[in-house]
């Protein structure tokens, strides 16, 4: 979980680093259902409650279960939001994709 607040943080980086002002990221976070799921679980895991209304549009809930399949057993955070279940390494895989996707557009590749 600790992998949602970095990832939701890189917004301040790209802020100090002049990359793109403060009210360009927000509004890319806003208008993308990933980074704004990202943000509310990101607060979420780092305050424990929203202070704000949900960027997502809803308060998103996760849990804890295990999995054990041919590779082996491993922890499995499922993030229940809008009627919908995910698993956090799809989503995680999602973030990184919406993250490379907004970098692109503001004409930042690495």
């Amino acid at each position: 979980m600790e992998f949602f607040v970095s990832a939701y943080h890189l917004r301040d980086a790209l802020v100090k680093d002049h990359v793109a002002g403060r009210d360009q990221v927000e509004r890319a976070i806003s208008d993308s259902p990933t980074l704004s799921l990202l943000a509310d679980l990101a607060n979420l895991e780092k305050h424990r409650i929203l202070e704000r209304p949900p960027r997502s549009g809803e308060i998103p809930r996760m849990s804890l279960s295990d999995v054990a399949d041919k590779s082996g057993w491993r922890l499995r955070v499922v993030i229940a939001h809008k009627g919908q279940e995910r698993d956090d390494v799809e989503f995680a895989r999602e973030v990184i994709g919406e993250w490379a996707r907004v970098l692109n557009s503001l004409g930042q590749t690495d």
